[in-house]
């Protein structure tokens, strides 16, 4: 179910929030997501409407994650810089062609990780791999 792009579809169809790393989310990996039809942009918003209610920010209100996440969602829609990864490339921190993923989605991770684990989507042997 995770395999590709399923990873993002499980969290956000099935509501699994993030407790660390939404602004990530929010302004690299949900735009991605929607131009690569793997969600729409109205599960997007929905889902960043989870997390948020599940994990208040003191510093930021919704309104601010919804409104970045437009952004990013139309500037990313022009120039397409980032590029969702898939599973494997999450996992191993490789992408296709050999190089690198982010430094952005190597910090997701953890809080991607714990928050599968808890759901029993995945299983974490000694906190550092699923």
């Amino acid at each position: 179910r995770l395999e590709g792009y399923g990873w993002v579809r499980v969290l956000v169809e099935e509501g699994i929030v993030l407790e660390d790393g939404r602004l990530t989310m929010c302004w690299l990996v949900l735009p991605e997501a929607v131009l690569a039809g793997v969600i729409t942009q109205e599960e997007a918003e929905e889902y960043l409407k989870r997390c948020y209610e599940a994990y208040p920010d003191p510093e930021k209100s919704l309104e601010d994650y919804l409104s970045k996440f437009r952004y990013e969602l139309e500037r990313q829609g022009k120039t397409r810089p980032y590029g969702l990864i898939s599973w494997r490339s999450l996992v191993t921190e490789e992408r296709k062609d050999g190089g690198r993923v982010s430094e952005h989605y190597a910090h997701l991770k953890p809080p991607l990780y714990q928050a599968l684990e808890k759901v029993g989507l995945v299983r974490l042997r000694g906190g550092s791999g699923a």
